[in-house]
């Protein structure tokens, strides 16, 4: 007899068994015998929450995101009427925490670096509406130091300018980074340590930047 359920639900057990699993055999490796063993629920609950392996994989990865973005929220980088630079350390600081705080579980991280080599199609749909988000939440932060009469390139060079410095740091920390540049895990303080100085970095660019086209706008 299957034992009764405390305070989590029976949907939320069988989504912490299968990202433990999934993460460990991979998709095709784990099987939903061995989610439902582990989560101590019988085979027809998965049927009922989730269709089937594909549908309970997807949840998997919305649950991630939902967890996600609950821990790290982005309300504060999409605040209007904060100083763009305070905007921006807020933007950096939950990207770097997404990736890098140590009270993620191991398996989020295993699993969103397998996605990235080998996206599925409803994954990958919830990775371009998150960035998309991110995108605009971030042009926007820009367009307080730069105004809003730049062109597309220019708006998409910027962007990319701050987000390869956020890219890098993981870049950096993956089992596969050269020892040269390869450094260990990051913690709360280094994380907003590198938060301030990628935010300090990027502002005086930014700023830089607008005295300069606003020197060519003069008229001569």
């Amino acid at each position: 007899m299957k034992k009764k359920k405390g305070k989590r639900s029976t949907r939320i057990s069988i989504l912490e068994a299968a990202g433990q699993l999934f993460a460990e055999k991979g998709f095709k490796g784990a099987t939903i015998r061995d989610i439902c063993h582990k989560a101590d629920v019988n085979i027809a609950a998965v049927n009922y929450h989730f269709g089937d392996k594909d549908g309970l994989y997807d949840s998997l990865i919305e649950y991630i995101f939902e967890e996600m973005r609950d821990k790290f929220p982005i309300q504060r980088a999409e605040d209007d009427t904060l100083e763009p630079k305070d905007r921006l350390y807020a933007f950096i600081e939950v990207l770097l925490y997404r990736r890098h705080s140590p009270d993620l579980r191991r398996w989020h991280g295993i699993l969103f670096e397998r996605e990235r080599m080998q996206p599925k199609a409803a994954v990958r749909a919830m990775h371009e509406r998150e960035i998309s988000r991110m995108k605009k939440v971030l042009n926007s932060i820009i367009k307080g130091f730069v105004g809003d009469k730049i062109d597309d390139d220019t708006a998409d060079l910027l962007r990319e300018s701050v987000i390869s410095q956020i890219v890098f740091q993981g870049l950096i920390r993956e089992k596969a980074a050269p020892p040269f540049l390869k450094k260990k895990p990051m913690d709360a303080a280094t994380i907003q340590k590198t938060a301030r100085h990628i935010t300090d970095f990027s502002v005086a660019a930014l700023e830089r930047y607008n005295q300069s086209s606003s020197q060519k706008r003069k008229p001569k």
